[in-house]
């Protein structure tokens, strides 16, 4: 786990990505989109050092927990 943090801030500080959202915005985020299924069952995600051309997907349903 520590070795793909370390890869993921290279990525980040060699792109200038800053500011992203802390891992506890993230967490809180999907737990909310996980508690609200219903009213989102799906939407488009972006891995920051992926092109844009590529659909990625997140899919909720009442399995979904984080």
């Amino acid at each position: 786990m520590k070795r793909d943090d370390e890869a993921l801030d290279k990525v980040i500080l060699a792109a200038q990505l800053q500011p992203l959202m802390s891992n506890a915005k993230r967490v809180k985020l999907l737990t909310n989109l996980a508690a609200q299924w219903p009213l989102v069952q799906a939407c488009r995600v972006k891995l920051i050092w992926e092109e844009a051309s590529n659909e990625r997907w997140l899919h909720l349903d009442e399995q979904t927990s984080y």
